[in-house]
């Protein structure tokens, strides 16, 4: 099975805000998408990604008050 996946999120805060994102695709099922995944943020934020105990990829950022984009 090839899996194709997306979004588009927009999210408004108040202050300075750290955020832990889970929007990858498990490690395990990388192999299954048809184009390598692309994480990016407007503004461009730098990201700090890890994998915790289950092996999710996940990643951290601090997003600055008002509209971030992911």
């Amino acid at each position: 099975m090839l899996i194709k996946i997306g979004y588009d999120i927009a999210l408004r805060f108040p202050i300075s805000t750290a955020v832990i994102h889970l929007l990858h695709v498990h490690p395990s099922r990388r192999s299954d998408l048809v184009e390598p995944e692309r994480f990016s943020t407007e503004p461009a934020l730098p990201v700090e990604e890890y994998y915790d105990g289950f092996g999710n990829h996940r990643g951290r950022l601090y997003a600055p008050a008002g509209l971030s984009a992911f």
